[in-house]
This record gives C-alpha cells, sequence and structure tokens, in this order.
C-alpha cells in the first residue's frame, strides 16, 4: 500500500485575513485616538468660554445687586450706571476685548425688571487671549493652574492650540 503524502499546510489565505484585519484594528485605534484629541481640543475651547461666561454672569449679577440695594436706600448707585427715567444701564467692561451690557427697568410697584443682558466680544488673537486670561486669573475670576492650562506663566499647549485653532476658524 501507498502511503498518502501530507500536503503542507497552506496559510495564506489566513495570513492574508489576519493582516487585513489587525490593519483595519490598527487603522480603527488611529481614527479613535485622532477624535479624543480633536474632543479634548473642543473642550478645552468651551473650558474658556464657560469660564468667561461666568465671570460676566458674576459680575452683571454683583451690578444687579448694588442696583437693589441702591433703590432700596442701603446703598450708592453702581459705578458707570446711567439713569433715564425708570431705566438703568450700565456697562461692565470684562477686559480690553469684552463686555457686558446690562439694563432693568423700574415699574410702578418698586420691581426692577431685567430689560437687557448682551456679552459683547471683539475678535481676539490668541495672544490678547492669553493676556485676558491671565488677567481673569489675576482678578480671581479663574485660576488656570488648577484648571491645567497653564504650565508656569503662559498658557499650556493644549488651550494654547484650542485658541489657535479658534482663531483659524474665525478667519475662514
Amino acid at each position: 500500500m501507498m502511503k498518502k503524502q501530507r500536503q503542507p499546510m497552506r496559510s495564506g489565505t489566513l495570513t492574508l485575513l489576519i493582516t487585513c484585519v489587525l490593519m483595519l484594528l490598527a487603522v480603527l485605534g488611529l481614527l479613535s485616538l485622532t477624535s479624543a484629541h480633536a474632543d479634548l481640543k473642543l473642550a478645552d475651547r468651551q473650558m474658556v468660554y464657560a469660564q468667561r461666561n461666568a465671570y460676566a454672569e458674576r459680575l452683571g449679577q454683583e451690578w444687579l445687586a448694588d442696583l437693589d440695594d441702591y433703590l432700596r436706600g442701603g446703598g450708592d448707585l453702581p459705578e458707570d450706571t446711567t439713569v433715564d427715567e425708570n431705566i438703568f444701564a450700565a456697562t461692565i467692561y470684562l477686559s480690553e476685548n469684552e463686555s457686558l451690557n446690562v439694563s432693568a427697568m423700574l415699574d410702578e410697584d418698586g420691581r426692577l425688571t431685567l430689560t437687557g443682558w448682551q456679552l459683547l466680544l471683539d475678535w481676539v488673537s490668541s495672544e490678547d487671549m492669553t493676556e485676558a486670561l491671565t488677567e481673569a486669573e489675576m482678578i480671581g475670576a479663574v485660576d488656570l493652574e488648577e484648571l491645567g492650562l497653564v504650565e508656569g506663566s503662559g498658557l499650556g499647549d493644549d488651550a494654547a492650540s484650542a485658541l489657535d485653532e479658534t482663531e483659524a476658524d474665525t478667519e475662514a
């Protein structure tokens, strides 16, 4: 009887399939990493915006509280407030390029009604934004070091690149 000759195992198809699966996993991993990095940059920009917005909100609420104290007879008219009959208005400068215009009306019952609240932001370069954030940190509005946005005295790479991207998006 003749022995059957064993043929060597052919693994070409299996090798090709495994190689394709590994390449697909590598590409998906790279896409996931890129997406996570973009999400981080977006989160950094959103955090800076939210901090500035919260700072403006705080100053506006303080103006309203001071105005309420004035109307109750317990304090002075808030600084830079204009009065036109029963309408009180002020422009609160948050930084060189950002201001909050706020106005309130006093009705016949003595109640104060908010009639205007507008946050105005001029276009700023990333250098100006860095200065504004540093200024906000100095007056206690934000703590950039605690948030991980600074290393030493300047903005960290992530926040600076987020601000640069915002600048590039604005220009486009």
